[in-house]
């Protein structure tokens, strides 16, 4: 799952954005701040099986987190999170042979587990869009991991996971909009190495991951301002 840094600046605010990736995945997550420099927040994802044959990926997560924030500038945001969740997926494929061609051999992992992670932010606001960068260190502890039904034995794992974001902007406006478009783009890499044996599988499980999506960020309490506005 894609890190989520939430752009709030103030208590009262929040705000729910909805993901799409390429690899037919799909990411939706809110934001709340209850109290000033602080936030609390919400992600699920979802990538649907698409298919019964022997090639498919599957995958169903949530994470709950909270954090704080803090508006170094009008311009420059810092953020900090520290959550949890859990996890299952499904990947079945045919085994590539030397020449990187199909075989007949059907590889299936299956894995459920529990994930903690703690995230830094720092965001920058332009008159017409904003950059971001978010770097989350994640500690995934396994409670079922197979290849064919046999469990494998890796029984934790640390992942380094940075990410960029751009928001598109109004920063112009007297009253910005309650909408925004958004691009991500992050890499999802596997840090430790003390394993009981590393193996063929063991590479697989800990490969780096690249991610990449494009979405839209609502803030509910910009829209609600906007009605009181209007009349």
């Amino acid at each position: 799952m894609q890190p989520h840094m939430p752009m709030l600046r103030g208590a009262g605010q929040a705000e729910v954005q909805a993901t799409w990736l390429p690899a037919s995945r799909f990411d939706a997550g809110t934001a709340y701040s209850p109290l000033r420099y602080m936030v609390l927040t919400a992600v699920g994802s979802l990538r649907p099986r698409g298919g019964y044959d022997t090639t498919y990926f599957y995958s169903r997560q949530y994470e709950v987190g909270v954090g704080t924030y803090l508006p170094a500038t009008d311009r420059l945001l810092l953020s900090g999170l520290l959550g949890g969740g859990h996890a299952v997926g499904e990947r079945g494929f045919r085994e590539p042979d030397l020449f990187f061609n199909p075989t007949d051999e059907v590889a299936v992992y299956r894995a459920r587990y529990y994930k903690l992670f703690g995230q830094l932010g720092v965001a920058y606001e332009w008159d017409r869009v904003m950059l971001g960068a978010t770097y989350r260190l994640t500690n995934v502890t396994f409670t079922t991991l197979t290849y064919n039904g046999q469990p494998l034995p890796i029984q934790q794992m640390l992942r380094g996971e940075p990410m960029l974001f751009l928001r598109s902007n109004d920063r112009k406006s007297q009253r910005p909009g309650w909408a925004q478009l958004q691009m991500t783009l992050g890499v999802s890499a596997g840090l430790s190495q003390q394993v009981s044996s590393r193996g063929y599988n063991d590479e697989r499980i800990r490969n780096s991951a690249f991610t990449a999506g494009v979405g839209v960020v609502f803030y509910p309490h910009r829209f609600g301002a906007k009605r009181r506005e209007a009349k």
